[in-house]
């Protein structure tokens, strides 16, 4: 039984199978202290967390997929992800799965909008170099240094074995995989994941990251999800695809997702380390609050009617409150029947003038730190309420303490825990 923290960390609980049948059973219930939703990485617990009081944990069957042989040779197994009760039964507000479907559902009730989603994988695998003395980790370098995107060379035929093993093993599990293929950085691959309802398609995305990781681990590599592991080349996203139906409101959709964009960063962006992907010319999404159809460096690429890519999200994130955040502020577009001000930006909008950019309502720069995401969710009344107030006071105290205990690190000592950790 799994769940995700505010530091998008994966918590896990594991039963023997007649254990997890009285769970179901609801003969027995799994309390966790509440004090966790106070908890950094390493368990530190801030001064705000509490030792009184819990929620529980309740299994969402919807969620369950047989982990297969990738844990082999440990017996068979099977995961699922889990929704916060309170002590009545209640839905625990800031639990991340209730976030989302709260939204979800406040789309269709108000507004009868089907909601789609589908991620990207984009990861780095990496060769640890370990201390002879010591056999610790101190460095991590490329699988493959000849790369290129979309391209097979003799080093990348060499990886085709384990792509064809994660493959394998995700269609065991019935994800069926779109696609694969190399992405420019050197070590980087790309899996991408079928569309879904939000809560569905996110559980697939835990998933399918477990495989990819695990597989990775068991050839004795690490496959990384750090935004930008090396300063040198593309960085590494979580291109989220979102698509509405009816499209028939999208201008205001859109314009609520442009408009919040910065509090959404708080979410879809949510480590230091995140902002190092923000660059033009990387593509990346670029520097500027922008969208354009097929533009690739547009933060907000549109691809068809009502179907966007949602490109400055990467894999630090938990990717249950960045959806949500998107879909709530596409939401407050909605009900405030905002028009769309911004036009369809057709390149980098950092190679273009102050008055080309302004001609096309581009004024705002995405946040080039969590910082000033922190302070634009902070001064975001409307995006607070409607996620829950109390959980994103908690997110953010959260967030500040993970940020101060980072940049309290040397570069080279904080890329490697992150590293080590996403």
């Amino acid at each position: 039984m799994q769940w995700v923290d505010y530091t998008a960390t994966t918590r896990v609980r594991v039963f023997p199978l007649e254990e997890f049948i009285r769970i179901l059973r609801k003969e027995k219930r799994i309390g966790i202290c509440s004090a966790v939703e106070y908890m950094l990485q390493d368990d530190t617990i801030l001064p705000e967390g509490s030792a009184t009081g819990q929620y529980y944990l309740e299994p969402d069957l919807a969620s369950f997929y047989r982990n297969g042989s990738m844990v082999a040779p440990a017996a068979p197994s099977a995961t699922v992800m889990t929704f916060w009760k309170s002590e009545d039964g209640k839905p625990v507000e800031g639990c991340p799965r209730s976030v989302l479907r709260n939204v979800v559902d406040a789309l269709y009730k108000s507004h009868e909008i089907n909601i789609l989603c589908g991620f990207e994988i984009e990861v780095v695998f990496l060769k640890p170099k370990k201390d002879q003395q010591t056999g610790q980790t101190t460095s991590y370098h490329p699988v493959t240094t000849n790369h290129s995107w979309s391209q097979m060379t003799t080093e990348t035929r060499r990886m085709v074995p384990i792509l064809e093993e994660i493959t394998r093993i995700l269609k065991a599990m019935d994800i069926q995989l779109e696609q694969i293929h190399a992405e420019s950085a050197n070590g980087q691959f790309e899996f991408v994941l079928p569309p879904a309802s939000p809560l569905a398609a996110v559980d697939t995305l835990y998933a399918a990251r477990q495989v990819v990781a695990t597989i990775a681990d068991q050839h004795g590599l690490r496959a990384t999800l750090h935004p930008r592991p090396f300063t040198h080349g593309a960085g590494s996203a979580s291109h989220t695809h979102i698509s509405i139906d009816p499209s028939t409101s999208e201008d205001s959709f859109l314009a609520g997702i442009l408009d919040h964009f910065s509090s959404i960063a708080a979410f879809s962006l949510s480590q230091d380390a995140s902002y190092e992907r923000i660059r033009s010319g990387i593509w990346s999404g670029s520097e500027w609050i922008a969208w354009g159809f097929q533009n690739r460096e547009a933060p907000v690429r549109k691809i068809s009617p009502g179907h966007w890519e949602f490109k400055s999200m990467d894999g630090l994130a938990n990717p249950y409150l960045a959806v949500a955040a998107i879909l709530a502020a596409g939401y407050l577009g909605l009900e405030n029947r905002v028009p769309l001000t911004l036009k369809d930006c057709p390149v980098d909008a950092s190679t273009l003038t102050d008055a080309q950019r302004f001609d096309l309502g581009v004024t705002k720069k995405i946040p080039q730190s969590l910082q000033e995401s922190i302070e634009s969710l902070v001064a975001d009344e409307p995006l607070r309420v409607l996620l829950g107030p109390d959980f994103v006071k908690k997110y953010i105290t959260v967030k500040r303490a993970e940020s101060a205990r980072l940049l309290s690190m040397e570069p080279e000592e904080r890329g490697l825990w992150v590293l080590e950790r996403y």
